[in-house]
């Protein structure tokens, strides 16, 4: 096990679990665009070029959550752009380490530019609820502590958000 690896992990799970606690998507991107990178640098320095295919997809979705920030720019409006990157996402992750397990990786990108791509802070929750079970058997499989500590609780924290957000809204109704 390489302990620098993992404590890099263990960094980026924070900063991971830390965007879904924030009340805007500027600011939840903006912390995905960080987890992002350290999350890199993480399954690069995985033993035995394990970590690759999510090494490369945590490098376009840095790409991918900038242009998603700045949506509201003309250029950056378009629909196509959250096809491009899930394609990128798919091709990425398979040509990068073209073995069985990388497909989980992909499949859980794609998930995740969905999630990303949402406007709503709730659509970008539920989205990552789908998301997060593929990236779990990724990290299981590459041996990722940072990353099955990292999609475990984004699970149960997104459901916890999630029940505070309907007790939140059932209160306005009665009220």
């Amino acid at each position: 096990m390489n302990i620098a690896a993992q404590i890099i992990g263990i960094i980026a799970m924070i900063l991971s679990v830390t965007s879904f606690q924030m009340k805007t998507r500027s600011r939840i991107i903006a912390l995905q665009c960080m987890t992002g990178v350290v999350f890199a640098v993480h399954y690069f320095m995985l033993p035995d070029g394990t970590g690759i295919a999510g090494a490369v997809v945590n490098l376009v979705a840095i790409v991918r959550n900038i242009v998603f920030y700045l949506n509201d720019k003309p250029l950056f409006k378009s629909r196509w752009w959250v096809v491009l990157f899930c394609v990128l996402m798919g091709g990425s992750a398979i040509v990068s380490r073209p073995e069985p397990i990388s497909v989980f990786m992909c499949i859980a990108m794609v998930f995740n530019t969905l999630a990303v791509s949402a406007q709503k802070p709730t659509d970008t929750r539920k989205r990552i609820l789908i998301s997060s079970p593929f990236a779990l058997v990724y990290n299981i499989a590459v041996g990722s502590l940072g990353g099955i500590i990292n999609e475990s609780l984004v699970e149960i924290i997104t459901a916890i958000t999630f029940v505070k957000e309907n007790k939140t809204k059932k209160q306005e109704e009665l009220s």
